[in-house]
């Protein structure tokens, strides 16, 4: 799909070195999984799942030995300064299970500061490409 290919090589210009080096470690979602995003969610966007289809998510996910936490989506808040991560597919599943607010399911980020899993606060890269819309 040409809108994630575009994302992608985006990613790939605007990343800093480190940070691609950890997205680099990352593969896409098994397609169990995305059978099953179709199933739970009948009206994801084809996009969404074709991004997943490359990169199974960056909040801190486990790839073999390595963990990586990248943020790779935009915003349309403060100029775009405020990105964030993407889920995998399983993590949405099993978010889904746990009757969580599907609109609270992104990473939470306050006054330019990316909150990590454990709760200490990371700056936000300046430099994360900016948002691509994933809705066709």
């Amino acid at each position: 799909m040409e809108l994630i290919n575009h994302f992608i090589k985006g990613l790939q210009e605007h990343l800093l070195p480190e940070e691609l080096e950890e997205l680099q470690k990352s593969h896409g979602a098994s397609p169990e999984d995305l059978e099953e995003l179709r199933r739970l969610y009948p009206d994801c966007p084809e996009s969404l799942l074709y991004l997943l289809e490359n990169i199974d998510g960056t909040f801190w996910r486990q790839y073999g030995e390595e963990k990586i936490a990248v943020c790779i989506l935009g915003s349309d808040v403060e100029d775009g300064r405020y990105p964030y991560y993407l889920l995998s597919a399983q993590q949405v599943i099993d978010s889904s299970k746990e009757e969580v607010d599907r609109h609270l399911l992104s990473f939470r980020v306050r006054r330019g500061r990316c909150r990590s899993q454990d709760q200490s606060r990371q700056p936000v890269p300046r430099h994360v490409h900016p948002l691509l819309r994933l809705y066709e």
